[in-house]
């Protein structure tokens, strides 16, 4: 059940109480832990390769498109920030910073797909891709934390 409203009186029209979306992110977590380490790692044996803005052999153009991103995410997010200032309402927030970590895992699935293909090591980016995508999908259903 969805919509627990009828039973804590939380005053939520429309969206998801707050109990049920701390069990979605338990179970996307659980759900991703269980791919990642138990799936990938310990029946698959892919080993994963993490790569991040310093790391060594990092390719070029795909180096400069994360730090595109990242600016572009300071940025704006300042600018955001400086928009709803006078308000306490920041409804953007936890959309925007998955927004921006799932176009990170993208970024990272590509270059281990292209340049690591062997190892296999893309389906943990991937894996998380989805997992933040989910969270970001959930992010939408919730329209007061009360």
């Amino acid at each position: 059940m969805l919509y627990w409203d009828h039973v804590y009186g939380s005053g939520n029209k429309g969206g998801i109480c707050m109990i049920t979306f701390i069990t979605f992110l338990i179970i996307i977590l659980l759900g991703y832990i269980l791919i990642s380490h138990f799936i990938l790692k310990r029946k698959l044996h892919i080993k994963e390769i993490r790569l991040h803005i310093f790391s060594k052999n990092k390719n070029k153009l795909l180096l400069n498109i994360e730090i595109i991103l990242l600016i572009s995410f300071l940025v704006f997010g300042l600018i955001f920030l400086n928009m709803f200032a006078d308000h306490d309402y920041y409804p953007f927030i936890p959309g925007f910073i998955f927004l921006f970590l799932i176009l990170v895992e993208c970024i990272t699935f590509v270059e281990l797909w292209l340049y690591h293909r062997e190892e296999r090591a893309y389906y943990y980016s991937l894996s998380a891709a989805i997992m933040y995508l989910l969270i970001f999908i959930s992010t939408f259903f919730i329209n007061d934390f009360s």
